[in-house]
């Protein structure tokens, strides 16, 4: 007798979708791998890591997201429990919840595919914009009688790298166009490394395929993908709990500079900057001279109980104070719960390709800038960070003092207190 099998139909794996993108770097990428710890650690090769990459598209993706998010809740608890969720969800999870690991499988996975990338020589100099834009982190001496020269190793600009960045098949079409516009907003603004924030390890999108997105080919296409990017956020005129768009974000190319020498366009910035901040400066900024003589009097002459806050709080902690007639710098420092901590600057620096022009891209994304209660110590004075004293027009100011810029986004410059 015969017996009637059916036949399995063919098993046909759900396609994974894969961006393919080539970047360069525009500056110097300090970037530091497995092996740069330890005392001589400045010294090895720097390396680019795919799990730095990823970090870096999280951050963009939270940015970018934040603004839909929140406007489908009332509050922002809500909000974030939200996108905390959705974030793990696309980009894997690796946290505690009552004191319990949860780990969740990324659905994004990011693949160096090659690199070109040359290193720095180990005595190779920075011109003076770029060294104020490097810091005492990465510029300075490594010790008492020696030489003042780069900390750590870099990678060179101008080098490409290529990535494969593949969408697990369980990622569905919102997902997909949210990586879409996040790696769209990695290549137009992105930078990678340490001291991103000031323009070093900038990368630029060269090359893309199975993007929905295409590369911008002139400074207006540029233009308007970036305007694009931050459409969303126009409805949003609450301050972010994290660095992300809002209707307070800001987005200007401040230089436009035909060059054969990228670094050259964006050691102006770190000169301008330079000069902006320092008391000594013919070009320095009214609030130089008040916040000379604010800390001066609060630190020196023991007059600082209206516990002056100083006015370029606003660029970033902890930063330092220098007076000529004191050989120690007068640091100043911010304690969250008793525990030293930092606060990143929100303005952030991108040096942009098209063709042969090179910008000088600055984005200014105003958030809660520090949790309530934090305490402020410069020099031996303490007191409590006061929000309603935080100077959000010297950022503004800082970049409307760019004669030739074009603003790309104008945000609300009536930033709400935080």
């Amino acid at each position: 007798m015969e017996q009637d099998v059916s036949v399995a139909p063919e098993f046909k794996a759900p396609a994974v979708r894969t961006i393919t993108a080539t970047f360069e770097l525009t500056s110097p990428m300090f970037m530091a791998g497995g092996k740069n710890g330890g005392k001589n650690g400045g010294n090895a090769a720097p390396e680019l890591r795919p799990t730095a990459i990823k970090g870096a598209l999280r951050f963009w993706w939270r940015a970018l997201n934040w603004p839909r998010i929140r406007l489908l809740h009332n509050n922002q608890h809500n909000a974030l429990v939200q996108l905390h969720a959705e974030e793990c969800e696309l980009f894997g999870a690796a946290h505690k919840e009552n004191a319990r690991p949860v780990r969740g499988a990324s659905r994004v996975s990011v693949q160096l595919k090659s690199a070109d990338l040359k290193v720095m020589p180990e005595n190779h100099s920075l011109p003076p914009g770029l060294q104020y834009l490097a810091g005492q982190g990465l510029w300075g001496s490594l010790g008492k009688g020696q030489p003042i020269k780069l900390k750590r190793r870099a990678f060179q600009a101008g080098g490409q790298f290529q990535l494969n960045i593949q969408a697990h098949s369980a990622i569905n079409d919102a997902q997909w166009q949210q990586l879409n516009q996040t790696v769209q907003a990695f290549g137009l603004l992105g930078c990678l490394g340490s001291k991103a924030r000031n323009g070093f390890g900038s990368v630029v999108l060269q090359n893309v395929s199975g993007a929905t997105f295409s590369i911008p080919g002139t400074l207006a296409e540029y233009q308007a993908a970036v305007r694009q990017l931050f459409s969303g956020a126009a409805g949003l005129s609450e301050l972010p709990p994290l660095t992300a768009l809002s209707a307070c974000s800001r987005v200007d190319i401040s230089l436009t500079e035909r060059s054969d020498r990228p670094a050259s366009v964006l050691d102006q910035v770190g000169d301008r900057q330079n000069a902006f901040r320092s008391f000594k400066s013919d070009k320095q900024h009214p609030d130089a001279r008040r916040d000379h003589n604010g800390v001066l009097n609060a630190v020196d002459q023991h007059q600082g109980q209206d516990n002056y806050q100083p006015q370029r709080t606003v660029f970033g902690l902890p930063h330092n104070y220098y007076f000529s007639h004191r050989k120690l710098p007068v640091p100043f420092n911010v304690f969250i719960d008793r525990t030293s901590a930092r606060r990143a600057s929100p303005l952030f620096i991108h040096q942009h390709r098209i063709g042969d022009q090179y910008l000088v891209v600055q984005i200014l994304l105003p958030a809660l800038f520090l949790p309530a209660g934090a305490d402020m110590h410069l020099g031996k004075e303490r007191f409590r960070f006061r929000p309603e004293d935080l100077n959000w027009p010297l950022l503004h100011a800082w970049l409307d003092g760019f004669d030739k810029r074009v603003c790309l986004v104008e945000g609300s410059r009536e930033v709400p207190n935080g």
